[in-house]
């Protein structure tokens, strides 16, 4: 993106392409993150798990970078109107309380986290991630004005691999009921 901003090459409207790659980039690096536990139910790739947190951090990482680009470019560092934009714009709110939990997220990845907040809380922190998913797709959806076509597809993308989990989830908790009565 920056060879391309450097290059003239971002299109008539230049902040308004970056902040679609930026936001772009996050959704993709966030989906990627989630799909690691589907893929490692699905294939015993233990080894995806060392993945989920570069993942997870990338992907706030280009959210921040999205949220710098509406702000920085796009509003010219005015954080009045930044505020009042947020508020106003009901797409805006979801999309920045979609960035704060990557950024709470991001921020208790560490292992040290877990210990301060013990497995099971930091486990129930670490599910809002399907908050911040819903809240960017929605976030995605309502930013375009005619084709949702992109939204769309990332929307089957994270069904998808919410179906995942919840089929291994259920098939689980059959298979210990059955054992149970057996």
């Amino acid at each position: 993106m920056v060879a391309q901003a450097l290059l003239d090459r971002l299109g008539a409207d230049p902040i308004k392409k970056a902040q679609l790659l930026t936001g772009e980039w996050a959704i993709r690096m966030l989906a990627l993150a989630l799909a690691v536990t589907p893929v490692r139910l699905l294939t015993g790739w233990g080894w995806l798990q060392l993945y989920r947190r570069p993942l997870g951090l990338f992907a706030a990482w280009y959210a921040a970078l999205h949220v710098t680009v509406f702000f920085a470019l796009d509003l010219a560092l005015a954080f009045d109107e930044f505020a009042s934009e947020i508020v106003k714009r009901p797409y805006l709110t979801l999309g920045m309380l979609a960035f704060s939990l990557l950024l709470v997220l991001a921020a208790t990845s560490t292992k040290g986290w877990v210990r301060r907040l013990g497995a099971r809380r930091w486990q129930a922190v670490h599910r809002l991630v399907y908050v911040a998913a819903a809240a960017a797709l929605v976030h995605f959806f309502w930013s375009q004005k005619k084709d949702i076509t992109d939204p769309l597809i990332w929307s089957v993308v994270f069904a998808a691999l919410a179906a995942v989990r919840v089929w291994h989830r259920s098939a689980h908790r059959m298979g210990a009921t059955t054992a149970e009565s057996a």
